[in-house]
């Protein structure tokens, strides 16, 4: 019990300080730099609320729909511009819905969820590896997601942080051998992102590997029937929108609205003809970082864990299939193996205070972006 109450302290007292240096941050920039009224009308804005910018500045973008969804549901035979709605997968702003009933303001309950659900997720995963690398890696790991450049969406009403905390749960309970509980977290991960279909292959790859390390034969234990859970959590939602649209696909369609589509070659040639410093598909930031995480893949192999490897090689992979570098800065955010290679090439002092400083400059610079309504990710 003391154990568990020193994490809780050690990674309270961190999220603390950078939660209250990006608000800081942001606070400043907000009152400091020009906003982006064109980029603000011409997107999508949501009923205003009469709230401070302390609060409203963390839900521009993504975070108009969540909480649109959230006191609306998907009605998308209601306007046009609905169809885009059902893009975002229904946990996130279910969990925001149910807060409603309490606090009765869309934009407190986005960020409930979001600073409740990004607490929770760094001391789970510090738990999770600490048994494994010791507790300087971890917390380095833990300070590194933190200071992130785009780790200002932890703090934002956006899903980033509750696909964090199912997604690390899952590694957390396989690790424990728990694994109805690890399909159950899986299932809800795949109702929080598509992406978070993919959980089940590292799942089915830990599951195998445990069962080999206690040699114990692993087809013939019916628990790897709770592998596969997370499936269900995406067929659950598109089954839903089929009764909603009569399309089982119609997900597919709103992505195609938002500019992603399967994988095309003419498509990529079209994104490098015309990359800009940061556009919506053609950004040069987007880019160097999916360039930077899909090579680190190359050095994890004999580093991590093989279900880390996989679940960081998916996650980067499938979103690149669809055509598309979009949002690949705040993407690759969670993927925690990806942090763990950082935090071990941070054992070189010089190396740490470089990542300490480019992170933490970088952070500086898309929370400014950010809580301006200009374009991050």
């Amino acid at each position: 019990m003391k154990n568990i109450n020193d994490d809780v302290k050690k990674i309270l007292i961190l999220f603390v300080i950078v939660k209250i240096a990006i608000l800081f941050v942001g606070v400043l920039g907000y009152n400091f730099v020009d906003f982006s009224q064109d980029y603000y009308d011409e997107s999508y804005v949501y009923k205003n609320y009469k709230n401070s910018p302390l609060i409203s500045m963390w839900a521009h973008w993504d975070g108009q729909w969540y909480m649109k969804i959230a006191e609306n549901g998907y009605k998308i035979i209601d306007k046009e511009m609905d169809k885009f709605g059902v893009a975002f997968f229904p946990f996130y702003p279910l969990i925001m819905s149910i807060l409603l009933l309490i606090v009765r303001n869309p934009y407190i309950a986005g960020l409930i969820v979001s600073y409740l659900a990004s607490f929770f997720a760094l001391l789970f995963l510090y738990r999770l590896l600490k048994e494994e690398f010791g507790s300087k890696i971890s917390e380095r790991t833990i300070f590194y997601m933190l200071i992130f450049p785009s780790a200002m969406f932890l703090s934002a009403i956006y899903s980033e942080s509750l696909f964090l905390l199912l997604t690390v749960l899952v590694f957390y309970f396989s690790r424990k051998k728990l694994w109805l509980y690890a399909g159950l977290v899986g299932t809800l991960a795949a109702m929080t992102r598509l992406i978070g279909l993919i959980v089940f292959i590292p799942l089915l790859i830990e599951y195998i590997l445990v069962k080999k390390e206690d040699n114990e034969k692993w087809w013939t234990d019916f628990k790897i029937v709770f592998c596969f859970l997370p499936i269900a959590g995406t067929l659950l939602y598109f089954t839903y929108l089929w009764k909603l649209t009569s399309n089982f696909f119609s997900y597919f369609l709103a992505e195609q609205l938002w500019s992603r589509e399967a994988f095309s070659l003419n498509t990529y040639i079209e994104i490098f003809q015309n990359l800009a410093l940061h556009g919506y598909r053609n950004s040069i930031i987007d880019l160097t970082f999916a360039l930077v995480f899909l090579g680190m893949l190359f050095f994890m192999y004999k580093k991590l864990r093989l279900s880390y490897v996989v679940y960081a090689a998916l996650l980067i992979l499938v979103p690149i299939s669809s055509g598309s570098f979009m949002c690949f800065s705040r993407l690759v955010l969670m993927s925690f193996p990806h942090f763990i290679m950082f935090a071990m090439l941070g054992e070189d002092e010089n190396v740490h205070y470089g990542f300490s400083i480019v992170f933490s400059v970088l952070l500086a610079v898309f929370t400014v972006m950010f809580v301006n309504h200009y374009w991050v990710g």
